[in-house]
């Protein structure tokens, strides 16, 4: 797995509860590391027949007796169509998300939301994030096409003055067909 990249789609046809391992030494005398895994991370993946798309990220909750979050998000067409923007929350805080000139949207912690802009082609578009106090956290414009849908990720960190900062990482679809063929 790369970061912050999607990989090939896969055929997914194994237990609901989905984990993630990582290889640990072994504290007993004479077993093989190569034997000893422990497990890191886990999710249940609800298998409806439906595109799910796996997201791994470090857990930052201190009691977690995990090191990795995992989420899972539909990803169907319907629920993250093309020319759109899914973003995924692992702020710390509520957010609050305005395109244009419309409504701002809240945003809570771990959750994720789906906007669409009213664009009839190509173009840009203002995005604007603040913070629950309206302090201004982000501001740019993004690119908006037809065939194309953006998962885009939010989290906090202290900038160089001590100063919260929201960080954003973007990761462009080209969508032309989803019906490819799946690796098993």
């Amino acid at each position: 797995m790369r970061n912050l990249s999607r990989t090939k789609p896969y055929v997914y046809s194994g237990p609901e509860r989905f984990q993630l391992f990582k290889k640990v030494a072994s504290l007993e005398p004479g077993v093989s590391e190569e034997a000893q895994y422990q497990v890191c991370g886990e999710t249940v993946i609800q298998q409806n027949g439906g595109r799910v798309l796996v997201v791994i990220s470090p857990e930052t909750d201190e009691s977690s007796d995990f090191d990795y979050r995992i989420y899972t998000l539909e990803d169907s067409l319907s629920e993250f169509p093309r020319n759109s923007f899914r973003l995924v929350s692992f702020a710390n805080e509520t957010l609050y998300f305005q395109i244009e000139d419309r409504q701002p949207q809240k945003i809570e912690p771990g959750e994720r939301l789906t906007i669409k802009p009213e664009l009839a082609e190509a173009g840009f578009v203002s995005v604007v994030f603040r913070d629950a106090a309206g302090d201004l956290l982000y501001s740019k414009k993004w690119y908006s096409e037809p065939e194309v849908r953006d998962l885009v990720f939010l989290r906090n960190y202290d900038g160089r003055r001590g100063k919260g900062r929201l960080g954003v990482r973007i990761i462009t679809e080209v969508v032309k067909d989803l019906r490819v063929s799946l690796a098993e």
